[in-house]
C-alpha cells in the first residue's frame, strides 16, 4: 500500500477543521493546526506537499501564512480557502504567487480534494523560488 501524502490543513474553526480531516483523510495524511502561527511550527518540522488554510482567522491571515510558506517553503502547495471571493487582495495573492488556488467556500469535499490534487501538480513543475 502507498503511504499518503502529507498535507497541512488550517483553520482557527474546529468544525472546518473536523470536516477538513474528514473529507480529506482517505486520500492524505491529514496533519491539524488551528492557527497560522501553529502552521508555521510544523512546516518548520514537517514536510507536506500542500497548506489548505482559512483567511479570515484570529491572528495571522491565511494570505500572510501563504506568503511565509512561499518564502520559506517554496515547494508547498499553497491553497487558500475563503468565503469572500470578491476580496481584492485574494486576487493580488494569486498573481504574485503566494497563492496556487483559491477554494471558495462552501466547497463539495470530492471538488476540493481534485483541486488540491491538481495544485500539488502544479506546484510540482513550478521552479524553486
Amino acid at each position: 500500500m502507498a503511504l499518503k501524502a502529507p498535507i497541512l490543513i488550517v483553520d482557527d474553526d474546529p468544525d472546518m477543521l473536523d470536516w477538513l480531516e474528514r473529507a480529506l483523510s482517505t486520500t492524505y495524511a491529514v496533519h491539524r493546526a488551528e492557527s497560522a502561527e501553529d502552521a508555521l511550527a510544523a512546516l518548520a518540522t514537517e514536510s507536506f506537499v500542500a497548506l489548505v488554510t482559512d483567511d479570515h482567522m484570529q491572528g495571522m491571515r491565511g494570505l500572510e501564512l501563504c506568503a511565509r510558506a512561499r518564502r520559506d517553503h517554496p515547494r508547498v502547495a499553497r491553497l487558500l480557502c475563503s468565503g469572500f471571493a470578491d476580496d481584492p487582495q485574494l486576487g493580488a495573492a494569486l498573481r504574485s504567487g503566494d497563492v496556487h488556488r483559491l477554494v471558495v467556500k462552501p466547497v463539495e469535499s470530492a471538488i476540493l480534494r481534485d483541486v488540491i490534487e491538481a495544485t500539488v501538480r502544479l506546484a510540482a513543475t513550478l521552479p524553486s523560488e
